[in-house]
């Protein structure tokens, strides 16, 4: 997989399919052995629905453990709707977005209002 000038997440389709549901299947790329998940957007599946990879995903985040799932539903919410109403999962309204960022209030943009 390719994405220009940056990456994403790389699952072997063995443990894509022990670990993710189809929905999450269906939202990645398949090259080969593997499983795709592009950086910008697509990551927050595999972190949505794989909890324990969420610290490691965060490592370098200054969101608090507490607001990671929020956090991830507002991702989702704004780039990955499709995938959560697959999952009967309802999304996260505007109302709660930054506009500068399109995540959610906890954002570091409306902390520095």
């Amino acid at each position: 997989m390719s994405t220009p000038g940056h990456g994403g997440i790389r699952i072997n389709k063995e443990v894509a399919f022990s670990n993710l549901t189809i929905d999450a299947i269906n939202n990645g790329i398949t090259q080969g052995d593997y499983i795709f998940f592009e950086e910008d957007c697509s990551w927050a599946i595999v972190a949505y629905e794989i909890p324990r990879l969420r610290e490691s995903m965060f490592r370098h985040s200054n969101i608090n453990e507490s607001d990671r799932e929020v956090h991830l539903l507002g991702i989702l919410s704004s780039w990955e709707r499709k995938y959560l109403l697959a999952r009967g999962i309802e999304p996260i309204t505007e109302k709660y977005f930054c506009e500068d960022c399109r995540s959610t209030i906890n954002c570091t943009h409306q902390s520095q209002d």
